[in-house]
């Protein structure tokens, strides 16, 4: 989510600037506030129901009780490196086919300590218009130069490729776009990364645990000399924390060269012991996310990201606290977030909605189109 675009005044005092800034976003309904998680899920990333899977909680419990640290002390260079994360970085490695992984406190890091490192001065991203606000807060940390190409646009990112012919190029997007629920052509992408000896960069945020023929993400299977990905444990997988999987060179690269990698405190153990366990749990019960798809196809819907587009900012607002007013949680996004004059509801689905719940929620969204056309 990209913080509220309003231009602030800095030759005010702090306290003034604060104030000014703060009343021109309630004046524009684009006033962020922080509420309590009441009413029906619709809202959170929990696509699969796993964030309180009781053998994802028992194995959490059983090893604190058996000692295992809360924090973990360090950063990994120093004695942060605890056994359990090279396990869990071994591990994610093997199911996600790739050579080594590298796991990170959350995807928001994982994204921008790889963008902000590996590209150098000299080289170019190439970066979908819709990427999330990690890469594009890691893009513009980097060295490199970066251009902006038309969402999911093929042939727009080739007519820059073709303007930045002889240096390394970097195509960055992701696998399924958090705002708008559609996909990426990854297959079309990773080809044209190879024709042209770029490095495809594919966020698999809202992917890992659900797409792909075992649940991996849309780029299982997909060769990886030309390919990083990187993954989140606070969607599908229950948890928290983001893993990087590439070649072990890129990697090696990353924990030698990476700041925010290098200066940071390493994850919590208990961190990489949820992430390994819940990919188990998930490989083994895969119900879940046939369940997902299933639920998707019901309600016409291609992915569990539903946005319903309002187009000013105060109908989605409106719009939220009516359906809010009456027990369902679903939030209200405005620009920056995305477009101007495409504010909507973001509606999230999980396997906990039944036929009947979604039947009830049609409803409610109908007479919100009714009443604004």
């Amino acid at each position: 989510m990209a913080a509220p675009h309003i231009k602030m005044n800095r030759n005010l005092p702090l306290q003034d600037r604060a104030a000014q800034t703060l009343a021109d976003l309630r004046a524009a309904n684009r006033l962020r506030q922080l509420k309590p998680a009441t009413g029906i899920d619709f809202a959170s990333n929990d696509y699969l129901q796993m964030a309180s899977h009781p053998r994802l909680r028992e194995t959490l419990a059983r090893a604190f009780d058996d000692g295992m640290a809360v924090g973990a002390g360090a950063a990994r260079l120093l004695r942060g490196n605890h056994e359990i994360i090279s396990a869990c970085e071994t591990h994610l490695a093997k199911w996600l086919g790739a050579e080594k992984t590298l796991l990170s406190s959350s995807g928001y890091q994982a994204n921008y300590l790889l963008l902000s490192s590996l590209p150098q001065r000299g080289d170019v991203i190439l970066f979908d218009a819709n990427v999330h606000a990690s890469m594009r807060d890691g893009i513009r940390a980097s060295a490199a130069q970066h251009f902006k190409f038309v969402h999911n646009d093929l042939g727009d990112l080739q007519r820059l490729i073709r303007q930045h012919r002889g240096v390394q190029i970097f195509i960055v997007t992701e696998s399924l776009f958090s705002m708008d629920g559609d996909f990426a052509d990854v297959e079309s992408l990773l080809h044209i990364a190879e024709e042209n000896n770029a490095m495809l960069i594919i966020d698999e945020a809202h992917t890992t645990g659900i797409y792909g023929p075992t649940g991996k993400g849309c780029c299982e299977n997909l060769p990886r000399d030309h390919l990083i990905t990187v993954h989140t444990g606070g969607k599908a997988l229950g948890a928290a924390g983001g893993f990087i999987a590439a070649r072990t060179d890129i990697i090696d690269y990353l924990i030698n060269t990476a700041r925010p990698f290098i200066f940071a405190t390493a994850p919590m153990p208990v961190l990489a012991l949820a992430l390994q366990t819940a990919t188990h749990i998930l490989d083994e019960e895969t119900w879940r996310r046939e369940k997902l798809l299933s639920i998707c196809h019901s309600v016409g819907q291609q992915s569990p990201i539903w946005p319903v587009i309002l187009g000013e900012d105060h109908a989605a607002v409106a719009a939220a606290d009516g359906l809010q007013a009456n027990g369902w949680d679903i939030r209200a996004i405005r620009p920056p977030t995305v477009p101007e004059g495409t504010a909507r509801l973001r509606i999230s689905l999980n396997i906990s909605h039944s036929p009947e719940l979604l039947t009830e929620l049609q409803a409610a969204l109908a007479k919100l189109t009714i009443s604004n056309p």
